[in-house]
C-alpha cells in the first residue's frame, strides 16, 4: 500500500489488541479427507471498534504491547479440492471454477480454501435486502480460520455506501474483503487462494524493478493500456520523463502506438493531484490517526483502481482538473461503405417505390404505410444532407412541394407523422439554412420545407382540440381532418411532439404550435400519480388527464417521453428546466428500482418493465436507446454517474447482437432475476429449448420476438458512447453491427426486415424497408465513423439535438 500512516504507540497497541490470538499451524501434506475433529475452545480477544477512538491504556505497564498467548489451531485435512458448502448450490461461481476441483462439504464457511483459509460469498443485491445476514455468518465462523475472506459480488449500481460499511466490519472482525464484478472473477479469486495454499511468500512476491530503466518503465506503465513498448517510445521521443510529463497530448498522439485512449489515460494519470492534506500532516509531524477516514481513503483508492471512482472527501483532495475532451478518429473507409448502402437503398426506392412511402425490395414493389406522403423520401433528407449527397438532396427538395398533406385515405398517427414528416422537414430546413447550406443548389426549395411543415401542422392541430389539450393520436381525413375519438393516449405519443412543434414555433414566430404541444404535456410533467418517483403509467385519459394504468418502463409506448425530457433541456435550458428535473427523477428511479442483472450474466444490466411496482424482466430492441439517452443526460448535466450507467446499458445491449447467430439483436428478449420469485408472467425461467442459450448470453429470445425490423437503437447508443468517451471500440461495435445487417438484410433492390436473428441467414425476409432505415440506422452508422461531419453530438456546447427519428434540430440556446 502507498499510504504513509504515523506509527505511534497507541496505534500499534490498538492493532495488537485486535489481532488474532491464534498462530498459524504448519501446513501438512495433502491426505485423504477426514472428518473434522470438534474445534477447541480457543479464547478470542475482544475486537476493537475501528470507527471509534481506541481505549486509553494504563501507564502502569510502561505502554508495552502485551500480545495474547498463541494457541495452536486444530489440524484439519485439506486435500486438493475446494470445499463448497451446500448453501452455494446454484451459484454461478461454481460453473466458473475451471482449474481447481471442488466438492460439497458441510463447512461453516461457503468455501474452504485450505486448513486455515475460508471464504464467505456475499451479493450486494442480497445484502441490500438482508443486511443482517453477513454479520450472522461471520459470527458463526467462531475463529475457525486464520484467513477469512468476504468475497463480495458488486451487482448493484450504487455500491459505495454498502462497501464502506463492509470495510469497517472487516476491520472489526479480522475479515479480508475482496470485490468482484462477475462470477468468473469470483471463481478466479477462489482458485488463486487455493493454489497458493502451501506456497511461501516468495511465490507471491512480485518482481521488483532494480535498475533505473526498469523503474522508469514501471512508472510509465501505471496507466492501464500503456505497455512497455509504449513507455520506451514515449521516453525515447521526449528524451526524459520530465519532458514526457509536460508534453501536450497532440505531441504524444503522433508517437507510433499512442492512440487516443492511451494518450487520455497517460494525461489523466500525470495530471491527477496528490493528496496534499496528508503531505501537510507529515510535514507538520502530525501523528494522529483518523481510522474512519483512513478506511474510507483506502476504499476510495481501491474503487479508483477498478475504474469505479467514489466521491472523495472534499477536505482531503483539491478540485481535480477537467478531463481532456475525447479525441475522435475518422474511419473514412467505413463511412464510405455506409454511404454506398444509403445510395443503393435510395436507388431501389426511387426506381420501384417513389413517391410512395416504402420500398418492398424483394418484390420490387411499394407500400403506403404512412399516408402516401413519401415517408422514405422525407426521412432520408436529413441523412442525405449530412452525407453531403447533393444529388439525392436535390431530388427530395424537388419532391417536397408536391406532397399533398391535405389528402389521405388512411388513418393518420399524429405521433408518427410528427417525428418522421414534421421532424424531417424542419431538420432539413435547419441544416440547409445553417452549416450545410452549400448542399442545396436552390434556397427557394429550402424555403419550401418550412412552408410544407407549417401546412402539415395546420392539418394536425385539430388533434389538440380536447378538454385537456391532450391530443387524440388518431386522425381521419373525410376529407377535412377530424379526431377519431380515442379515450386514451400514451405518454410517448403525447410527450414526443413537444420538440418538433416548439421548433416550428421558434422558426416561424407563431407560438400556437408550441402552446398546443406543451399544454397536454403538463399532465405528464405534473402527473396525478407516479408508480416510482418520476416513472409513470402508460396511458392517460384524454378527458381529464388522469392515468388509466400503472404499467410502464423504457419500452414502446413510454420510451420517447423520457427521451424528450432531457432533450428539451438540451434544446433550451431557459424554458425547459422542469423537463430536466423530471428526467433526473426518472433516471434516478430507473437506476434504483429498474436496473436488473440476469442470473447467468450478472455483469449485464438491463432496465426491467413494471406493472404496479412489480417488475417484469423483459425488454426490446426499441428500449436499447436508453443507454444513449443516459449518456446524453450525463454529458449535458455533467453527471458522470449517468454516463457510466448508460455505458453499462449499452454494453448489455451489445450482447444482444454478439450472442445471436446473425449478429443482430432480437425484437423482444427476457431474462431471469433472482431477487423476485419465479412467476410465469413476471419472472419466468427460460424455456427448455433456450436454457443453454441463456446460460451463455444472459437473456433469451421470446418466442415471438426473434425478428429484426431494421431498428437503429443499439447503434444509436454506440454513437452516444463514442461521442462521450472517444473509445474506438464503439466504432468497431457499430461497424460489426453494420456488417451483420449488410450481410443478412441486403436483398433485391434494398434492405429488408428479417424474421429470425438466431438463424445465420436471418430466417426469411419480410419484404419491407422501413423509412427509419434511412433516417436512423444509416445516419448513426455514418456519423460514428465520419467524425469530421459538420453535425454531431458534442460533449459540451451542443449546437444540435436529435429528435427520436434522428432528425437534428438547431438548439435555441448555446449554453450547454
Amino acid at each position: 500500500m502507498d499510504d504513509d500512516f504515523g506509527a505511534d504507540e497507541d496505534f500499534l497497541a490498538a492493532l495488537a489488541s485486535s489481532a488474532s490470538a491464534t498462530s498459524r499451524a504448519q501446513p501438512s501434506l495433502p491426505r485423504p479427507q477426514q472428518p473434522h475433529p470438534p474445534p477447541r475452545n480457543i479464547q478470542q480477544p475482544t475486537p476493537q471498534r475501528m470507527d471509534k477512538a481506541p481505549p486509553v491504556r494504563s501507564s502502569t505497564n510502561n505502554n508495552k504491547v502485551v500480545q495474547p498467548t498463541p494457541q495452536a489451531l486444530p489440524q484439519r485435512a485439506s486435500g486438493s479440492a475446494i470445499l463448497v458448502s451446500p448453501r452455494q448450490r446454484g451459484n454461478p461461481v461454481l460453473a466458473s471454477l475451471k482449474s481447481m476441483p471442488w466438492e460439497y462439504s458441510n463447512i461453516a464457511a461457503d468455501y474452504g480454501l485450505g486448513l486455515t483459509t475460508c471464504a464467505l460469498f456475499l451479493s450486494l443485491k442480497y445484502h441490500r435486502l438482508h443486511p443482517e445476514y453477513i454479520y450472522t455468518r461471520i459470527r458463526n465462523l467462531q475463529g475457525k480460520y486464520s484467513l477469512r475472506i468476504l468475497l463480495t459480488m458488486v451487482d448493484i449500481p450504487n455500491h459505495e455506501e454498502p462497501i464502506r460499511e463492509l470495510a469497517k466490519t472487516s476491520l472489526v472482525n479480522n475479515v479480508t474483503v475482496i470485490l468482484c464484478w462477475s462470477a468468473a472473477e469470483a471463481a478466479r479469486y477462489l482458485e488463486l487462494y487455493k493454489s497458493y495454499e502451501h506456497a511461501n511468500f516468495n511465490a507471491i512476491r512480485g518482481q521488483q524493478a532494480s535498475t533505473y530503466a526498469e523503474k522508469l518503465v514501471e512508472f510509465v506503465t501505471v496507466p492501464r493500456s500503456v505497455n512497455k513498448s509504449d513507455a520506451v517510445a514515449l521516453v525515447s521521443n521526449f528524451g526524459s520523463l520530465k519532458n514526457a510529463i509536460n508534453a501536450d497530448p497532440e505531441q504524444i498522439g503522433i508517437i507510433a502506438g499512442w492512440g487516443a485512449v492511451k494518450v487520455n489515460k497517460w494525461v489523466g494519470a500525470v495530471e491527477e493531484p496528490f493528496r496534499a492534506k496528508n503531505l501537510l500532516d507529515r510535514q507538520l509531524g502530525s501523528r494522529a490517526i483518523d481510522m474512519p477516514r483512513m478506511v474510507d481513503e483506502r476504499h476510495q483508492r481501491f474503487l479508483k483502481s477498478r475504474g469505479r471512482i467514489a466521491c472523495p472527501q472534499a477536505e482531503s483532495l483539491p478540485t481535480p482538473p477537467s478531463p481532456p475532451p475525447p479525441t475522435y478518429i475518422p474511419q473514412n473507409g467505413r463511412a464510405n461503405a455506409v454511404k454506398e448502402a444509403f445510395q443503393r437503398s435510395w436507388d431501389g426506392y426511387r426506381k420501384f417505390a417513389f413517391p410512395n412511402d416504402t420500398l418492398k425490395p424483394v418484390s420490387n414493389t411499394f407500400g403506403n404505410d404512412r399516408n402516401s406522403w413519401g415517408a422514405s423520401a422525407v426521412d432520408a433528407l436529413s441523412t442525405a444532407i449530412i452525407m453531403e449527397n447533393k444529388e439525392v438532396v436535390g431530388q427530395i427538395l424537388d419532391f417536397v412541394p408536391r406532397i399533398n398533406f391535405d389528402e389521405t385515405t388512411t388513418e393518420v398517427s399524429v405521433f408518427e407523422t410528427t417525428i418522421r414528416y414534421l421532424g424531417g422537414l424542419l431538420a432539413g430546413y435547419d441544416m440547409l439554412k445553417g452549416p450545410m447550406k452549400d448542399v442545396a443548389t436552390n434556397q427557394e426549395d429550402v424555403d419550401g420545407l418550412l412552408t410544407q411543415a407549417k401546412r402539415l401542422a395546420d392539418n394536425l392541430k385539430v388533434a389538440f382540440r380536447t378538454p385537456t389539450g391532450i391530443p387524440d393520436n388518431a386522425l381521419i381525413y373525410d376529407p377535412i381532418p377530424r379526431k377519431k375519438g380515442s379515450d386514451t393516449n400514451g405518454i410517448a405519443t403525447i410527450g414526443t411532439l413537444v420538440l418538433e412543434w416548439t421548433r416550428l414555433s421558434d422558426v416561424t414566430g407563431d407560438t400556437q404550435y408550441a402552446n398546443l404541444s406543451q399544454r397536454g404535456e403538463e399532465f405528464l410533467l405534473k402527473p396525478n400519480e407516479e408508480v416510482f418517483p418520476g416513472l409513470l403509467g402508460t396511458d392517460v385519459f384524454i378527458a381529464n388527464g388522469t392515468f388509466a394504468d400503472r404499467s410502464g418502463g423504457w419500452n414502446g409506448g413510454t420510451d420517447s417521453f423520457y427521451e424528450y425530457l432531457i432533450k428539451m433541456w438540451v434544446y433550451d435550458q431557459k424554458r425547459f428546466s422542469l423537463y430536466k428535473e423530471r428526467w433526473i427523477a426518472a433516471a434516478d428511479s430507473s437506476i434504483q428500482f429498474l436496473a436488473s442483472n440476469p442470473t447467468t450474466r450478472p455483469d449485464l444490466t438491463f432496465l426491467a418493465a413494471y406493472n404496479n411496482r412489480q417488475l417484469r424482466f423483459i425488454s426490446t430492441h426499441l428500449a436499447c436507446f436508453d443507454g444513449g439517452n443516459f449518456i446524453l443526460g450525463g454529458l449535458v448535466l455533467k453527471e458522470q454517474k449517468y454516463v457510466d450507467f448508460g455505458i453499462r446499458l449499452t454494453e448489455a445491449c451489445r450482447e444482444t447482437y454478439k450472442q445471436t447467430a446473425a449478429g443482430i439483436g432480437p425484437e423482444i428478449f427476457r431474462w431471469y432475476d433472482d431477487r423476485a420469485p419465479v412467476n410465469d408472467t413476471l419472472n419466468p425461467p427460460p424455456p427448455a429449448n433456450q436454457t443453454e442459450f441463456y446460460q451463455r448470453a444472459g437473456f433469451w429470445i421470446r418466442r415471438d420476438g426473434g425478428s429484426y425490423v431494421l431498428r437503429p437503437e443499439v447503434i444509436e447508443s454506440y454513437y452516444y458512447a463514442y461521442r462521450a468517451t472517444g473509445d474506438v471500440k464503439y466504432q468497431d461495435w457499430a461497424w460489426d453491427a453494420f456488417l451483420a445487417i449488410n450481410k443478412t438484410c441486403n436483398v433485391g433492390s434494398g434492405f429488408s426486415s428479417i424474421t429470425n436473428v438466431d438463424d445465420p441467414k436471418g430466417g426469411s425476409f419480410d419484404d419491407f424497408q422501413e423509412s427509419f432505415w434511412f433516417a436512423e440506422v444509416l445516419k448513426y452508422s455514418y456519423l460514428i465513423q465520419a467524425t469530421d461531419a459538420k453535425v454531431q453530438v458534442e460533449v459540451a456546447d451542443n449546437k444540435w439535438v436529435f429528435n427520436t427519428e434522428a432528425h437534428p434540430f438547431q438548439v435555441a440556446q448555446s449554453s450547454i
